[in-house]
């Protein structure tokens, strides 16, 4: 087997898998399902696109097309009140979402891995192969998430409740203890974060591909990928790195790419802003459940097809990210290594869920 790819080496033939499976040729509908995956993944968010805290500017009640009047804030509460039922169901489906959008991410890091490992992206049949595995890692995923918040609400409920406890009744508390106890905890937290970070990196790039080549479950394969970290701490250190600055380049090349891509889509929704409100603003509505509804629903479908065209433009990124943890990791792992490179592993043994070694990507 050749000698393990640094962190370095392995920018080289990630670049060329990207090339070679998105433009060698140009599919849109390669496109269009690495844009699904990336939606469904959530990776196309590390891509540049972030939110900012804008301010949503007030409309004078003669130019909503939903007039305000000073009791609309209170019928609208009013409204909720008559409609708990609806509202309890509401909150209620967005907890199920939330779950829903988990699995759906879990299913789809092993559909992406498949996909950038044969040069093919086939959903439906890829999802059916792998949906056991992800249940697997959807397990892990939410697991990891729930210690996560109790070890948040430890290092900050914990060191709050004692310094309430131990403030006198009559006496004014001391600044300087106040910020140097919200400096530390603000530092355990900071490195808590830091730390949960690179677990989750680790699980999205190396336990995934160990759990769709050798069969493994989670904890097993954590237990293959411990000992690969132990004994190459440097490369591991270096490949995290190394993600970080790429993510951050990553982040900013398409962080202006989809702010060209924004300023050119506000021309066209802002004409179909103009006609909706030219076509309702004689209709004499007014804010209620129903209408805070259909606008809720109508804002979701425009920012879900403004993320998926960010998603569309991330597709390379994807790609490449995906190919680098696998280039990086097959080097160092005999079991991928003959998946991705069928030539030199002929008699490495079956991968299951099968991922057929023969439209495996040349060296």
């Amino acid at each position: 087997m050749p000698a393990p790819l640094s962190a370095v080496d392995s920018v080289s033939p990630a670049f060329a898998d990207a090339r070679r499976i998105l433009f060698a040729p140009w599919s849109f509908r390669m496109w269009s399902r690495m844009a699904i995956l990336g939606l469904l993944t959530g990776e196309f968010a590390s891509g540049g696109w972030s939110g900012g805290n804008a301010q949503v500017p007030r409309v004078n009640n003669h130019l909503s097309i939903f007039p305000m009047s000073p009791g609309s804030t209170d019928a609208i509460f009013q409204s909720l009140r008559d409609d708990w039922i609806w509202v309890a169901i509401c909150a209620l489906l967005l907890i199920a979402l939330f779950f829903i959008a988990e699995y759906l991410s879990s299913v789809s890091r092993f559909v992406l891995l498949e996909s950038v490992i044969t040069g093919r992206c086939e959903l439906r049949r890829s999802w059916r192969i792998w949906k056991a595995k992800g249940l697997q890692y959807f397990g892990w995923d939410v697991g990891f998430a729930i210690c996560c918040i109790m070890v948040l609400l430890l290092l900050v409920g914990v060191p709050l409740w004692a310094a309430i406890r131990k403030m006198p009744p009559s006496a004014s508390p001391s600044i300087g203890a106040l910020l140097a106890g919200g400096a530390l905890v603000l530092l355990a937290v900071g490195v808590f974060l830091v730390i949960a970070a690179i677990i989750d990196l680790l699980a999205r790039d190396f336990v995934v591909p160990i759990m769709a080549v050798e069969n493994r479950g989670v904890w097993s394969a954590w237990q293959r990928l411990l000992p690969m970290l132990a004994a190459e701490k440097l490369a591991y250190t270096g490949y995290i790195l190394m993600k970080a600055i790429l993510a951050v380049g990553s982040a900013i090349f398409f962080g202006i790419i989809d702010l060209i891509a924004l300023l050119l889509l506000l021309i066209p929704l802002g004409l179909i802003g103009v006609l909706v409100y030219l076509g309702l603003r004689d209709a004499n509505l007014s804010w209620n459940f129903t209408t805070v509804s259909v606008t809720v629903i109508l804002a979701a479908v425009v920012i879900a097809l403004v993320l998926w065209l960010f998603a569309f433009l991330y597709s390379p990124a994807l790609v490449f990210f995906q190919s680098y943890a696998l280039r990086f990791l097959a080097s160092r792992l005999p079991s991928l290594s003959a998946v991705m490179n069928p030539a030199v592993g002929a008699s490495a043994p079956p991968v299951s869920p099968p991922m057929p070694p023969q439209a495996a990507p040349p060296v």
